[in-house]
């Protein structure tokens, strides 16, 4: 229990020692030894070593004991060690059987050290960890902890689900829906009994919302309606995982109706007028794939979507790509044409077309629709004594063959409605996952 002598008791052999007394009989041996192993796990130098002098499969034993106490500290060992740097060795030596049996085991320690410790060994893919904790079946009692009533156990059951999920491999994605873990987490972020548990719900539904698969599944779950709840969450982690999790809906035509119907919409300009890069991106990429539904166009700007477009496109920060993207869109519909030249769209696509950072065909096209824009604008001004609004705007002829939207043509006088938004980067996202999990994981140990 003494920090200070824990290097001393490694040199002389002490760690070779207590791996053979682990496995003696006697209960209260098994526990003195499982309780030496909790403290020497803590010290990161200490770690391999236990580790090279054999001490898991005494740890394996420990962890079996009839006595309550010895499979505690030693489940707490298990979790210490699974937050070091040899988390593959430690599957390689077989750590995920016996884990998933302490995440069964009737103690509510217990399965929050074993949720934590699987946690830990999937936290950063090392080796194909992951994979191999998923083959083993690690899912179904992380998801079956994510139900226990006991708060503790929720929180460490939804970081070990997100720990899995995060990443590139969908397997592991599907597993949390084939393992009918959706549910569970949409009822922690329902429930909002803990800010954490909240947290990491989130970041499992958007990881498992980076595969179509899991996506559509967890659209029919409902997943929709209990994002949009969090969308006025004071914390700015939740706003940012409900603003990734709809970017990630808006790449899908299929989903389009659902959000509009379910006030999506709203919420998505809501969050694209916070003082937040990372939610104003998400949603003016949202934007920029509602906008290339011609039957939405109309409906987006009348929601209010143009300030916040315009706001991006006034500074140089990463949203003004996907922000011009949305408003070029928009523009193509002549219906709006009228509310774009009144919050100052044609200054800000004017913008868009001289700034340096945009590709060309999005200079070309801000260009074009900027001559559009004015010509009708002017139109709209009283001449000779007629109201505003008497002449009707007049298109400008551009490269497009395409009809214009009032000629009932599909792809606009500019043809900007189809251009291609791309899909949004995992890898920021992932990486925010990522140091959520680790502040998250030190933090509950």
């Amino acid at each position: 229990d003494s920090p200070e002598y824990h290097i001393d008791v490694a040199r002389e052999g002490g760690l070779e020692v207590l791996a053979k007394l682990g496995l003696a009989e006697d209960a209260r041996v098994q526990r003195d030894c499982a309780r030496s192993f909790a403290a020497l796990s803590v010290p990161s130098d200490i770690k391999p070593l236990l580790i090279e002098k054999q001490a898991l499969p005494t740890l394996f034993a420990l962890a079996r004991s009839l006595d309550i106490a010895s499979q505690r500290f030693a489940t707490l060992a298990l979790c210490n060690l699974c937050a070091g740097d040899l988390k593959a060795k430690i599957v390689d030596e077989g750590a995920a059987r016996p884990l998933l049996f302490l995440a069964r085991f009737p103690d509510v320690e217990i399965q929050k050290y074993a949720a934590l410790a699987l946690a830990g060994l999937a936290l950063g893919d090392h080796g194909d960890n992951k994979i191999r904790l998923v083959e083993e079946g690690s899912m179904g009692p992380l998801v079956d902890l994510a139900k226990f009533p006991d708060v503790g156990v929720q929180r460490c059951a939804a970081l070990a689900m997100c720990a899995l999920a995060l990443g590139k491999h969908a397997a592991t994605k599907l597993a949390v829906a084939q393992e009918n873990g959706i549910l569970p987490l949409l009822a922690l972020i329902s429930s909002a009994r803990d800010l954490t548990c909240v947290r990491a719900a989130m970041y499992c539904i958007g990881c498992c919302c980076e595969s179509e698969d899991v996506k559509a599944r967890a659209m029919e779950q409902g997943a929709l309606v209990t994002v949009l709840s969090q969308a006025r969450n004071g914390d700015i982690e939740v706003k940012r995982n409900v603003a990734y999790i709809l970017a990630l809906l808006c790449e899908s035509i299929a989903f389009h109706d659902d959000l509009i119907r379910d006030g999506g919409l709203d919420d998505i300009i809501n969050l694209a007028t916070l003082e937040d890069e990372e939610c104003q991106e998400m949603m003016a990429f949202g934007l920029a794939h509602l906008s290339s539904n011609r039957d939405l166009q109309v409906q987006i700007v009348e929601a209010g979507a143009l300030r916040p477009l315009v706001a991006m496109l006034s500074t140089n920060a990463e949203p003004r790509h996907y922000a011009g993207l949305a408003l070029l869109k928009l523009a193509d519909n002549f219906a709006n044409h009228q509310r774009i030249a009144a919050e100052g769209g044609i200054q800000a696509l004017l913008r868009l077309a001289r700034a340096r950072s945009t590709d060309e065909e999005l200079q070309y096209k801000a260009a074009l629709v900027v001559g559009s824009l004015a010509s009708n604008a002017v139109k709209f001004l009283p001449q000779n004594g007629a109201a505003p609004g008497a002449a009707q705007p007049t298109e400008i002829p551009s490269s497009s063959d395409g009809a214009s939207p009032a000629q009932g043509g599909e792809g606009g006088a500019f043809g900007t409605s189809s251009m291609p938004v791309g899909e949004l980067s995992r890898k920021m996202a992932q990486s925010k996952t990522k140091e959520f999990l680790d502040r998250s994981l030190k933090k509950t140990r």
